[in-house]
């Protein structure tokens, strides 16, 4: 006979594969370690292919012996008798379970759910109208330069990106905000992503500040 991918399938015996004796066998008859491809499409006596199968057949009826005899060996097993003794816990037996700050710690999560962004929301909203006019107000004010190193389109050739100083992932009420807004190169931009709340608008920075930005700017 010559063995099919079916057959070869249909002779699996242990935990939907092969034994070890099996494994041995085909080893035996293909010359090969990788017995599988080999065995497929190979030329058989009936009695070897009967071999093969009767091989993991046997392992399997092994394995189910042990499993019998290992459920016979119960050490102090408990009697069913209903007349028999058993001991039942008090209440003062039970320990009590702390739940201090579960419900909290659960509420918070709900919440975060609730206000997160999904992708489609980013995508409906930075394609709406109210968004586009909003933005346009921002670069006009703050003259379309990254308020984190100076850089600008039309001096350095960057991409400009109105940003969300508190993250619209984390506080989608603040959106359309006009105070949460500031412009960031899309280099600054993408580096501060959500993790970080900085406001790098010159109206919030410091004396210091300034004088390093300008500086920046000016060396650029």
């Amino acid at each position: 006979m010559i063995v099919t991918i079916e057959e070869l399938r249909s002779a699996r015996t242990v935990n939907n594969g092969y034994s070890k004796e099996q494994i041995v066998y085909a080893q035996e008859l293909t010359g090969k370690s990788k017995w599988r491809q080999e065995l497929v499409g190979k030329s058989l006596t009936d009695a070897q292919w009967l071999k093969f199968i009767r091989l993991g057949e046997n392992t399997k009826l092994n394995s189910k012996r042990k499993k019998k005899e290992k459920r016979k060996k119960i050490i102090n097993k408990f009697s069913t008798s209903r007349d028999s003794w058993c001991w039942k816990p008090q209440e003062q037996d039970i320990p009590s379970i702390k739940t201090k700050g579960m419900k909290a710690r659960k509420e918070g999560k709900r919440a975060s759910r609730r206000n997160r962004v999904s992708r489609k929301d980013d995508a409906d909203f930075y394609n709406s109208r109210e968004w586009r006019e909003l933005r346009v107000r921002v670069l006009e004010k703050y003259q379309c330069r990254c308020m984190m190193c100076g850089r600008s389109p039309k001096d350095h050739g960057v991409v400009i990106h109105v940003d969300h100083i508190k993250p619209r992932s984390k506080y989608p009420e603040l959106s359309l905000e006009f105070t949460n807004l500031q412009l960031l190169c899309e280099d600054c931009n993408l580096g501060k992503s959500n993790k970080y709340e900085t406001d790098y608008r010159p109206d919030h920075l410091s004396e210091d500040e300034r004088e390093i930005l300008a500086s920046a700017i000016n060396s650029i």
